[in-house]
């Protein structure tokens, strides 16, 4: 009888029932975590590199970030404390390089000119940090202030309660002070509005109350009074609430002097001499200075339309097509001083740093200008980059032209 079938199936049987050893089992989970672990690396890498493929890059990514920016401080400026009117604001609007409004004098002692032909955004109101509740502040003899009065307007101790933002407002308050002034708008109890310089900050625990000391008699915070009046504090009761006044403007500056290879003078076009202009970000430091940041690079152009509300209701747009003019601000509100803004359209136009090459016997490029932008060779530089009188001269580039339309809120204030 041949008893060797039996004797494997009684060894494999035996096999089994005794199963792994502890040692086998943690080695083959110690495996199968590492396998597992490296097929969720690959899977992430190759996510991110198609990620990183799909995402827009060049003039649609440089439009894309400076959108995200721009929009967000319209619609916060349309809703953050101020009557429309006053919140988004028509600033120098087309105008050749020697125009002094053309011109930015900056905290570090330099200019920034804007670039010919461009337009500019002014917002201010309580924009980047949240609005506090105000209450009497403790006068320099370290009693409590008299509630609805202000005795001294260039001294106004206030105390703002604490509150989960409070500690935004503290940090807004000292980044701005560094380069500058820092402005307070304060509401009272009939949302009656005023704007102070921030003279003092009293150091105080983070989680606790903070103690500022305004001043409603500097120059610039009196400039940006409800319509500059001068008596905006004497009518002033109890303050409830305030917040940071961030002054901003956008615009596209006109970039440093080109130098070859970017520029060849005698064989470029003349609007390649500052090839590189961009998206600027101007935060008003007082003394008719601003401390300027660049919000993207390669934006060469900016045109705002402004849809003011007519009289059946409908819009009428302003500077949405060649020859229509920016409203004046005497234009943003009707007989009986409400706001009739109601919607922007906002376009900016992007290029790519690098020129495209242009076979013999090609048609020249042609060059978009959105809404009421000026026709190339209307003015020094004010026309697209790589742009000429003689078609054969012009330089052609990777550009993207996007509007964005912004609809703001109808009724005329949102107090803080």
């Amino acid at each position: 009888m041949n008893a060797g079938p039996a004797r494997r199936r009684s060894i494999g049987f035996s096999s089994l029932r005794s199963g792994f050893s502890l040692a086998e089992l943690v080695v083959t989970l110690l495996v199968l975590g590492l396998a597992a672990w490296l097929v969720l690396r690959l899977v992430d890498r190759r996510t991110r590199i198609r990620s990183e493929l799909s995402a827009p890059s060049g003039p649609e990514g440089a439009l894309d970030a400076a959108f995200r920016m721009l929009l967000k401080d319209v619609r916060a400026a349309a809703s953050g404390g101020l009557p429309v009117d006053e919140a988004i604001r028509p600033l120098a609007d087309n105008l050749p390089p020697a125009d002094a409004r053309n011109r930015y004098r900056t905290v570090a002692g330099g200019v920034v000119a804007v670039r010919p032909g461009t337009d500019q955004l002014g917002l201010r109101g309580v924009l980047r940090t949240p609005v506090v509740r105000l209450e009497p502040g403790l006068r320099a003899d370290g009693a409590a202030a008299p509630a609805g009065t202000l005795p001294r307007p260039d001294s106004v101790p206030v105390r703002a309660s604490p509150s989960p933002g409070l500690g935004a407002v503290r940090a807004r308050v000292a980044e701005l002070s560094r380069s500058g002034k820092a402005f307070f708008l304060v509401r009272d109890d009939a949302s009656r509005w005023a704007v102070a310089r921030v003279v003092s900050v009293a150091p105080g625990l983070p989680e606790g109350p903070m103690d500022v000391v305004l001043d409603f008699t500097d120059p610039d915070a009196r400039e940006r009074d409800p319509g500059g009046s001068p008596d905006a504090v004497a009518r002033l009761g109890g303050l409830v609430s305030g917040g940071v006044l961030d002054d901003l403007v956008w615009f596209v500056a006109l970039g440093a002097e080109g130098q070859p290879p970017d520029f060849e003078r005698g064989t470029d076009p003349e609007s390649l001499h500052y090839p590189h202009p961009y998206l600027a970000l101007g935060v008003a430091a007082g003394g008719g200075r601003w401390d300027v940041h660049e919000a993207g690079g390669d934006i060469e152009d900016l045109q705002v339309a402004w849809g003011l509300e007519g009289p059946s209701g409908a819009l009428e747009w302003r500077g949405e097509a060649p020859g229509s003019a920016a409203p004046a601000p005497a234009e943003l509100v009707d007989s009986l001083g409400r706001p009739r803004l109601r919607s922007l359209r906002i376009a900016l136009v992007a290029r790519s740093p690098q020129r495209l090459p242009r076979s013999e016997g090609s048609p020249p490029p042609e060059f978009v200008v959105p809404l009421n932008g000026p026709p190339p060779g209307t003015g020094p530089f004010a026309g697209p980059i790589g742009w000429d009188r003689v078609p054969r001269r012009r330089i052609r580039f990777d550009r993207e032209v996007r509007e964005e339309v912004v609809a703001l809120p109808v009724a005329g204030e949102k107090g803080p």
